[in-house]
């Protein structure tokens, strides 16, 4: 049987979400090219200069020509609360 990329990515996503949880509380810092749950509320808590390269970003790049639906989410997205 062959395996997918998208079938992979749902039976890995229970220990991904894990790994968030448990990784939260020491404030761990996600790779942003690389799979993660974290929002534009999460990233703000553990990058102290967020908001600046958000204001950054925005005077660069002010149609969104380089922002796709993930970077959207990291950067501007809805919160987990």
């Amino acid at each position: 049987m062959r395996t997918t990329s998208s079938q992979f990515a749902v039976e890995i996503a229970p220990l991904h979400q894990a790994m968030h949880r448990a990784l939260a509380k020491y404030d761990a810092r996600p790779h942003p090219g690389k799979n993660n749950y974290f929002n534009a509320t999460d990233m703000r808590r553990v990058y102290p200069k967020f908001q600046a390269f958000v204001q950054l970003q925005t005077s660069l790049d002010p149609t969104s020509k380089f922002v796709n639906p993930y970077i959207s989410k990291l950067l501007h997205g809805p919160s987990n609360s």
